[in-house]
């Protein structure tokens, strides 16, 4: 719910640009660039990887970060975690997971996993994500990346 509030001020900002009442094809090409387009975006995932030590769980990236590729690694207690330690650690925004939900898009298996993410800064500002994968690990990851983008 708190993602549709922050998205509705992009669709309204692109209705007051354009001056028409938009279609389905314009939201979603809205929702596209806000969230899964990652193109000129600050954070580009282009490999990664997940490994265990004990309790905790270690992501390894490898990442394009300002145009620069980079290989990011961070350690936290699940998956999620790692990705934002390794963000932090990389000069990216200071956040936390506040939210997080999935769902598949279609069905059978070739089907697409989305991950929506809520994260919020040091400074109490709401970043909202989504990543689209077929591994739901990978969408997450995509996910978290896109809330850091908005940053």
């Amino acid at each position: 719910k708190k993602m549709q509030a922050s998205f509705s001020h992009v669709v309204q900002a692109l209705a007051d640009q354009t001056s028409r009442e938009l279609g389905a094809e314009d939201i979603w090409g809205a929702f596209d660039h806000a969230y899964l387009v990652t193109t000129g975006k600050r954070f580009q995932l282009v490999d990664w990887s997940e490994t265990h030590s004990g309790p905790d769980r270690i992501f390894a990236g490898k990442l394009t970060i300002d145009g620069t590729p980079r290989s990011v690694s961070g350690r936290g207690n699940g998956l999620m975690s790692s990705v934002i330690a390794a963000l932090a650690e990389s000069g990216g925004p200071i956040m936390d997971i506040v939210d997080y939900s999935e769902h598949a898009i279609g069905q059978g298996s070739n089907v697409q996993a989305a991950a929506y993410v809520e994260c919020r800064t040091a400074d109490g500002k709401s970043l909202f994500g989504c990543g689209l994968d077929t591994d739901v690990a990978t969408a997450s990851v995509r996910a978290i990346l896109s809330a850091a983008n908005g940053a």
